[in-house]
């Protein structure tokens, strides 16, 4: 793997181990609670989301493979701490697995990818800049609903 892959699976997995350290840290009620604010996502449907993002970004602009996803769904995602563990492992594995395979060159190499309904174009490196902004932006995301369930959990 070329240094840029180590540097972007190193931040993939910070992130990842952060998720996982909060819903760890939690009983398994509060992964599906509904923080009771208009357009907020649970514990694990931020979760899910985080994983589902970072495994569709690597592996289809960043590898050029294929993968469904259905977006929408991943935000009333459901289930317990295991599931988001095994989601998470397989989203690491496959990013492990596309980065391996990139030479150094390969980090300019175009793509057309979707932000929102907008196509562009980004460079590789671009869209694993993208990957690590994303998911970290859902580690506070998470890090605050925690505190949240917390708050109104209190005994």
């Amino acid at each position: 793997m070329t240094p840029e892959g180590e540097g972007f699976l190193k931040y993939i997995l910070l992130a990842q181990n952060g998720i996982l350290r909060e819903l760890e840290a939690v009983s398994p009620e509060a992964l599906n609670w509904p923080l009771g604010v208009p357009e907020t996502n649970t514990l694990y449907a931020s979760a899910f989301h985080a994983a589902s993002a970072t495994d569709y970004w690597v592996t289809v602009y960043v590898g050029g493979g294929t993968q469904p996803r259905n977006r929408e769904a991943e935000f009333t995602a459901r289930g317990d701490l295991r599931s988001i563990q095994a989601r998470w492992r397989q989203t690491a594995d496959n990013a492990q697995t596309v980065l391996q395979r990139l030479a150094p060159a390969d980090y300019q190499a175009m793509r057309q990818v979707r932000l929102g309904n907008t196509p562009q174009s980004f460079t590789v490196q671009e869209c694993l800049l993208h990957v690590v902004e994303h998911v970290n932006l859902h580690v506070g995301h998470i890090q605050l609903a925690r505190q949240l369930w917390e708050h109104q959990h209190r005994q």
